[in-house]
């Protein structure tokens, strides 16, 4: 079952491979189930495997969640 989407997209800064999360979207019946964490998380490792050596994401400024959620995260 979809739970929600992922974007990933890898780009080359000062000579280094790095990830950008683009996009994170849970629905609203999976929310406050840890899919948005589990989601991160791989992503992270698939993004090392690549030879990203860092990951850089974006949040809209009223979005709380979020926020708390990629703190979390560090």
């Amino acid at each position: 079952m979809r739970v929600g989407d992922l974007w990933l997209e890898y780009r080359t800064e000062g000579g280094q491979r790095i990830s950008v999360v683009l996009y994170v979207f849970i629905e609203v019946f999976a929310r406050g189930h840890g899919f948005a964490r589990d989601a991160l998380l791989a992503a992270e490792m698939r993004a090392q495997e690549r030879g990203a050596r860092a990951m850089r994401l974006t949040v809209a400024g009223g979005n709380r969640a979020a926020f708390r959620l990629y703190r979390k995260l560090g």
